[in-house]
């Protein structure tokens, strides 16, 4: 299992791959080519993603999705947090395959600026 932590104090936003490194990398949220390096093969089962608003559950779900070599994979490969709630997880019906060199990140789609203490993990 893989976990990542993406924001600590500022929220995460639409759109933007700050998963990475967080939002404070110069020039670096939305940037999709800064990314993890996978070291070996292997496949992607699971997802899951907490968070919160000032301690309390998200008032609007927010989703995080899948960016292999800087492009997305869609909501195929993406959790949710609903709302009213603090985490999601998912299993895959079919696995993402990768391979040794390729690049992940992932990419943010909140209805809520406020989201914030955000934590990505997978399961690989």
């Amino acid at each position: 299992m893989i976990t990542i932590w993406a924001e600590r104090h500022d929220p995460i936003n639409s759109f933007q791959c700050e998963w990475s490194f967080g939002s404070s990398a110069v020039g670096g949220r939305g940037y999709r080519k800064l990314r993890y390096t996978m070291m070996a093969n292997g496949r992607v089962l699971r997802l899951g993603i907490s968070a919160h608003v000032d301690g309390h559950p998200v008032d609007a779900s927010a989703r995080v999705s899948i960016v292999i070599n800087g492009r997305g994979r869609g909501d195929s490969y993406s959790v949710l947090i609903p709302a009213n709630s603090d985490h999601g997880t998912t299993v895959f019906d079919q696995p993402l395959e990768l391979r040794s060199g390729m690049r992940i990140n992932f990419q943010s789609f909140s209805n809520t600026p406020a989201v914030t203490s955000a934590v990505v993990s997978f399961l690989i």
